[in-house]
């Protein structure tokens, strides 16, 4: 999981922005809102599911996004505390 958010952030910020987590010269609160946002769209996406789900009655789906949500939330935010108190190394 580690190395999928890790190729999204490669791919969209070193090709759009030139900034990678890597570089030196971009300040790590600048990497670490960065990933916030990244994960707030993935969490975004999970959440859509589960509440489309839902409302549609269709359990499968619902207990799916919800698990993947609370998943990837645990995850992100162990990996965004960690991340910022190594300065990204």
């Amino acid at each position: 999981m580690e190395s999928l958010c890790q190729f999204i952030l490669e791919f969209v910020l070193e090709g759009i922005f030139g900034l990678t987590l890597e570089n030196p010269k971009t300040k790590t609160w600048v990497k670490t809102v960065i990933m916030i946002l990244m994960d707030l769209l993935i969490l975004g996406l999970f959440a859509f599911v589960a509440v489309t789900g839902f409302m549609g009655k269709n359990w499968f789906a619902f207990s799916a996004g919800a698990i993947f949500f609370l998943g990837w939330g645990i995850f992100s935010v162990r990996t965004t505390v960690k991340g910022h108190k190594r300065g990204w190394k």
